[in-house]
């Protein structure tokens, strides 16, 4: 999606495990694709599975075109923090809340957050 001639995109994914990397995958995704700035949101489940919760890692990256966005301060809105172009947060769902509906409140809630900035 563009907004004010940034383009902004936005990635779901449910991994029901904890992936290692993802925060480099986020970098190779936003290297492939002509998006100014990646938000991306992977689902997570706890283990074992008596005791489960879903997490969000919510993970943003831009590239230095999106001057005005600053990924930090969008990511401190979830309790998270990190760099003006790099940053992330990981936070978990209250019970009985369905993943993916949370996960795409929570990228549409951050690219706000971002086209706010622009």
């Amino acid at each position: 999606r563009s907004y004010r001639g940034i383009e902004i995109a936005s990635v779901a994914v449910a991994t029901g495990r904890y992936v290692s990397g993802l925060a480099q995958i986020a970098e190779e995704l936003l290297a492939l694709t002509a998006a100014d700035v990646l938000l991306l949101a992977a689902t997570v489940d706890d283990e074992p599975a008596a005791a489960k919760r879903t997490w969000i890692d919510l993970i943003g990256r831009a590239r230095p075109s999106a001057v005005s966005v600053d990924l930090r301060e969008v990511m401190a809105s979830f309790g998270g923090g990190g760099h003006a172009r790099a940053a992330a947060a990981s936070f978990s769902l209250p019970p009985g809340r369905a993943a993916d509906d949370a996960v795409a409140a929570v990228l549409l809630d951050a690219r706000e957050r971002v086209e706010a900035q622009i």
